[in-house]
């Protein structure tokens, strides 16, 4: 039979359409086994374009490039470390603490003369309700445990994270010492009359994304600072659990910076309104710095 025939037979097309998506599948299972690794690599890749700058300042002021890159890595390393030694441990214990605080916060909420003047202006039987149903809520042995778990998972995945930053900051001494040794290789691949149109965009393409990298880390460290030390002037006990949710979820561009001035306003109502209010006023103010002033203009 020749290979036309058994082409034709539609039990043959079943076999190799059969074989095809069982390849798809395969492909697509390895790529998401190592998802994970790529996501790292990105990062780290990402890491070095906002490190990059650094190291080309010092190399403008005489500084060899090797020691350059020795010198910045360094300052990266003693920064990540002494966030694992004080930040982070600090951070884990006031959320477990927060987290154990929450059925207090529930239950002293009515006590407090805010809620009592809100619920004063009618509504009362809503929020005796609400109230009911988050005591209810938090009252129940298997929803403490499902936090319990959470908490739990928040230690792991915070294990998991320290292992992957370590992982991270060899990826990222290897690609800041192999850039541009990287971008030579892929001008190599390219015609030679293009490649020096290639390595001009290439090197805006690296100066920009590196800036925009920088820049976004630095506003983060200026806002988890700022929000540090506002919270504890204000007497907040989660201070440093918020600053460094400041400090991750500020490097979003748009909304980090709102999502913090929510999420901290209401952390703040479990102390008072008027504490909350202050709070709100305040970082509202500091995001039209950030925003107007330490944000450079595109």
């Amino acid at each position: 039979m020749s290979v036309r025939a058994r082409l034709t037979n539609p039990f043959a097309w079943a076999f190799l359409g059969m074989l095809g998506a069982l390849a798809g599948l395969a492909i697509g299972g390895a790529v998401a086994s190592l998802s994970s690794i790529l996501v790292t690599v990105l990062i780290a890749l990402f890491f070095a374009l906002a490190l990059d700058p650094l190291v080309r300042r010092l190399e403008a002021r005489g500084v060899a490039r090797g020691v350059g890159i020795g010198i910045t890595f360094a300052g990266v390393v003693v920064v990540v470390g002494a966030m694992l030694a004080f930040v982070v441990p600090a951070t884990v214990t006031q959320v477990v603490g927060f987290t154990k605080s929450v059925p207090g916060f529930i239950a002293a909420l009515e006590q407090q003369p805010w809620f009592q003047e809100v619920t004063g202006l009618g509504g009362e039987e809503v929020y005796s309700a609400l109230l009911e149903r988050l005591q209810a809520w938090v009252s129940n042995p298997a929803n403490l445990l499902a936090l319990g778990n959470g908490v739990l998972a928040f230690g792991s995945g915070l294990i998991n994270g320290i292992s992957g930053t370590m992982i991270g900051l060899v990826l990222t001494l290897y690609f800041l010492a192999s850039l541009d040794a990287m971008k030579q290789a892929m001008y190599r691949l390219l015609p030679a009359y293009k490649r020096s149109k290639a390595a001009e965009v290439t090197e805006q393409i690296t100066r920009s994304v590196g800036g925009a990298i920088g820049g976004a880390i630095q506003l983060g460290i200026l806002n988890a600072i700022f929000s540090f030390l506002l919270l504890t002037v204000l007497g907040i006990p989660y201070a440093m659990m918020l600053a460094f949710l400041a400090l991750l979820v500020s490097m979003l561009p748009m909304i980090g910076s709102v999502m913090v001035w929510i999420i901290a306003s209401l952390v703040c109502l479990t102390d008072s309104w008027q504490t909350a209010l202050i709070f709100a006023l305040v970082y509202f103010v500091y995001m039209q710095i950030e925003a107007y002033v330490l944000t450079p203009a595109s």
